[in-house]
């Protein structure tokens, strides 16, 4: 049995394993600098930073100008298509497109039964004034006595264009006949703009008036 092996170890052995103990230690002690935790942090925050900033300004920033005033006149918009369609009859779809097309067709119609109605009572009113029949003529008592022939019976005959109406009268010569008849044709919502009158033999007259609706 070899008792060398059991001898105690020498100055160099020991001085081994005190090197030994000595890097264990180092690297149980070891702290990193700042520059490697900066170095180390930075790999892994490179994706978030890069989705961040690609995000919808969500991040706590003040909303620019524009996008504000876009969002206002959008909004007024919308506004007014909803006030739009509110009067539009029978409306089945509520996309502007629809609420834009059903728009311009009432605003159509609304403009053709203006013209209808304009036209209608320019009718009615010329159509009751075209011509005064002897037996719708209104004579009063004085002048029925003294009518002695039918040729005697005021003849009115009425042209209109457009907002105009010309209105010719035939009849007896009379005082205050020309008051009366200005007073007759406003009845009528006429506005007296001309008149003229020419004597037509002894006993009649032949009134012109240039009258407008």
């Amino acid at each position: 049995m070899d008792l060398s092996s059991f001898l105690p170890l020498g100055q160099d052995s020991l001085q081994q394993g005190s090197d030994g103990f000595d890097d264990l230690s180092a690297l149980i002690n070891h702290h990193p600098s700042s520059s490697e935790y900066n170095a180390n942090a930075a790999a892994p925050e490179q994706p978030m930073r890069a989705a961040s900033s690609s995000g919808s300004g969500r991040s706590g920033l003040p909303v620019p100008h524009h996008i504000l005033a876009e969002r206002k006149r959008r909004e007024h918009l919308n506004k007014q298509f909803i006030a739009l369609s509110a009067n539009i009859p029978n409306l089945k779809k509520g996309d502007k497109a629809t609420v834009l097309g059903e728009a311009i067709k009432y605003i159509k119609q609304l403009q053709e039964r203006v013209n209808e109605l304009h036209e209608k009572a320019k009718r009615t009113l010329v159509e009751s004034i075209i011509f005064v029949k002897k037996s719708q003529v209104e004579i009063d008592e004085e002048f029925m006595s003294r009518i002695g022939d039918d040729n005697l019976i005021p003849e009115v005959e009425v042209r209109g264009l457009d907002e105009n109406v010309l209105i010719r009268i035939h009849c007896e010569k009379r005082h205050g006949l020309l008051a009366r008849v200005v007073r007759e044709v406003e009845k009528l919502h006429l506005t007296v703009l001309a008149i003229n009158v020419v004597p037509f033999g002894r006993c009649s007259l032949d009134v012109t008036l240039v009258t407008k609706v």
